[in-house]
C-alpha cells in the first residue's frame, strides 16, 4: 500500500525548474491529479501554466518523493523547498 502525507518533487524536463508540495493524499492520486490537470489545460495548476508557457514537459515516471509528512518534516518544509538544485517554481 502507497504511504499517504509526503512531500514530492516534480522535475521539469526542460530546465532547472521543479515543483515541490505536501499532500495528504498518496503521491500516485496527486500526481494524477496533476497529470491530469495538465492534460486538461487547467490554468489552476502552476506545472500546467510551465508547461504553456515553456513548452517543457514532465517526465511523470520521475516523480520523487522526498519524505513522510510527519512533524520532523513539516517543521523542516521551506528548508526543504529551498535546499534542491533547481528552481522552486511553487515557492509561497
Amino acid at each position: 500500500m502507497e504511504r499517504k502525507g509526503v512531500i514530492y518533487r516534480i522535475q521539469c524536463n526542460g530546465c532547472k525548474m521543479c515543483y515541490v508540495e505536501e499532500t495528504g493524499k498518496s503521491s500516485r492520486e496527486r500526481i494524477k491529479q496533476h497529470n491530469d490537470d495538465v492534460r486538461l489545460e487547467r490554468d489552476r495548476n502552476d506545472i500546467y501554466k510551465h508547461i504553456r508557457d515553456t513548452g517543457h514537459l514532465v517526465d511523470w515516471s520521475k516523480v520523487k518523493v522526498l519524505g513522510q509528512e510527519d512533524s520532523a518534516v513539516r517543521h523542516n518544509y521551506v528548508y526543504l523547498k529551498l535546499s534542491f538544485n533547481c528552481t522552486i517554481w511553487n515557492i509561497g
